[in-house]
């Protein structure tokens, strides 16, 4: 989404590397090569509402034995976390899906599995010394800081991955 590139953008910048990587909001399907070695998603899926579309478009362009590396939110059962969310205001940009399905997903467009593991408990343990790390740092370039509404947004996912209705899982394919 936009305000996550222009959120890493900032603080690409804040953190002195703004000359060192390119950041772009754009369709996968719109990049003209078809050859990448490597493709990663951090927090993306759960605003693309067709994962299969998707992945297909990552496959299309990754040489056959490439990988892809996924490090993502799910929801775990038919709830829904509260709104506002860090990836969402109001639930309209948000398509969560549980971790089978988005296995399944990747699987179907011709990813074979590597790796799939839920790092929930890995978060939890990041979450409960994030006060101290953002105090000690002394920086207002902070994930919460540049979003709208963000330390609720932030809570609401920290409440939501807390009670098990959000779990976050990493994964590694490899296009067939």
């Amino acid at each position: 989404s936009r305000s996550y590139v222009d959120t890493a953008a900032v603080l690409t910048g804040d953190a002195g590397l703004a000359a060192s990587i390119d950041f772009i909001c754009a369709d996968v399907s719109s990049l003209d090569r078809s050859e990448f070695d490597a493709a990663y998603t951090i927090h993306v899926q759960m605003n693309v509402e067709d994962k299969v579309a998707f992945y297909t478009d990552i496959a299309n362009r990754l040489r056959r034995g490439a990988r892809l590396a996924i490090f993502e939110v799910c929801r775990n059962g038919a709830e829904d976390a509260p709104l506002p969310l860090p990836w969402s205001i109001d639930g309209g940009d948000s398509f969560l899906v549980t971790p089978d399905d988005l296995l399944g997903a990747i699987e179907d467009v011709g990813f074979e599995s590597v790796e799939w593991v839920d790092e929930t408990g890995w978060i939890m343990e990041w979450f409960d010394g994030l006060g101290t790390r953002l105090a000690e740092a002394g920086t207002a370039a902070t994930l919460p800081a540049l979003l709208d509404d963000g330390p609720t947004r932030m809570l609401n996912f920290a409440a939501a991955l807390s009670d098990g209705t959000l779990s976050i899982h990493r994964g590694v394919f490899t296009r067939s």
